[in-house]
């Protein structure tokens, strides 16, 4: 079995280590913004649930669960980038 890391899988590609206090307050500021997205996050890249599996736990299409994961992430890096150090 391969590890990723939450970083990798949330396409954090910083070299520097991230503290994971910061990617909780990037995933609650996203929740305020958009629950669906941060609720698509938590299950797919913190559960062992697949795309298909979390899009009908959300009563979502798999496309869909697609574009607000690629949206979360995108909220996510810029966060990051924006508030950590």
């Amino acid at each position: 079995m391969n590890q990723v890391l939450y970083t990798d899988a949330l396409g954090i590609n910083d070299n520097s280590m991230t503290d994971f206090s910061i990617i909780s307050d990037a995933i609650d500021a996203l929740e305020a913004m958009d629950k669906r997205a941060a609720q698509a996050i938590d299950l797919y890249y913190f559960t062992t649930v697949d795309k298909s599996k979390a899009a009908a736990m959300l009563d979502i299409s798999v496309a869909t669960i697609e574009r607000d994961l690629r949206f979360a992430k995108a909220h996510i890096s810029q966060y990051i980038d924006e508030f950590a150090q």
